[in-house]
């Protein structure tokens, strides 16, 4: 029995396949045409908030982003697929609701500094600007791109691009990003489609430029 389990992969679980999963991306974006262009509008302006250092209007809309993703990707389509996409929107609605009470509770604007700093500008540039064009690179059509504010994983990238810029480390802030990490980077390792991936390694180089800026800082402190 043991041997027969060791001869299935991840992806003999999957109800669907990559190209089932590339038809639904397809599906999306025609179904919100002609919104694409309302939410690399949004990923602009959170880029625009954060070199203007406006940190509050930046945690509005990214919190409109996670709305935007549960409703349109995962209760929407993804659902279609997977029967826990209905609880990864209520996921992603606690986190929008969490974004919304941050956005509250901190000053208007904000300073940062550090590696840190830099490795969020790298990410947020990254999930607005360059990560639909790896997704056109890898599959050749336009309609399997994947936009910020309509699909999970670049989405999840600049807002956790933002929380670097601005120094917010609660852990409370990146469990619901990291989940969606882990549970993207299977479906990834599954499909042989690379944006999950891309999620876990945005928040291994937010821990390391963390683990660096507080290396630097105790050497500093010390001497």
């Amino acid at each position: 029995m043991l041997a027969d389990l060791q001869t299935y992969s991840l992806a003999d679980f999957l109800p669907f396949s990559r190209e089932v999963y590339l038809r639904l991306l397809e599906r999306i974006h025609e179904a919100i045409f002609p919104w694409q262009a309302a939410a690399l509008m949004a990923g602009m302006l959170v880029i625009l908030c954060c070199w203007h250092q406006k940190q509050r209007p930046a945690l509005i809309l990214l919190a409109g982003a996670w709305m935007s993703v549960g409703i349109i990707f995962h209760i929407g389509f993804f659902s279609e697929l997977v029967w826990a996409a209905r609880e990864f929107a209520y996921a992603f609605f606690v986190q929008a609701g969490l974004l919304l009470i941050l956005a509250i509770r901190t000053p208007a604007t904000g300073t940062a500094g550090g590696l840190s700093f830099f490795t969020g500008w790298l990410l947020l540039v990254f999930s607005v600007v360059a990560f639909p064009l790896l997704s056109l690179l890898q599959t050749q059509r336009l309609l399997q791109s994947e936009l910020f504010s309509v699909m999970p994983d670049p989405t999840v990238i600049a807002t956790a691009g933002v929380f670097c810029i601005f120094r917010h480390k609660n852990p409370l802030l990146f469990f619901i990003p990291l989940l969606w990490g882990l549970v993207s980077s299977a479906l990834a390792k599954a499909l042989g489609h690379f944006s999950g991936f891309s999620v876990v390694l945005a928040l291994a180089l937010i821990l390391m430029a963390g683990l660096l800026d507080t290396i630097k800082a105790m050497i500093k402190t010390r001497y």
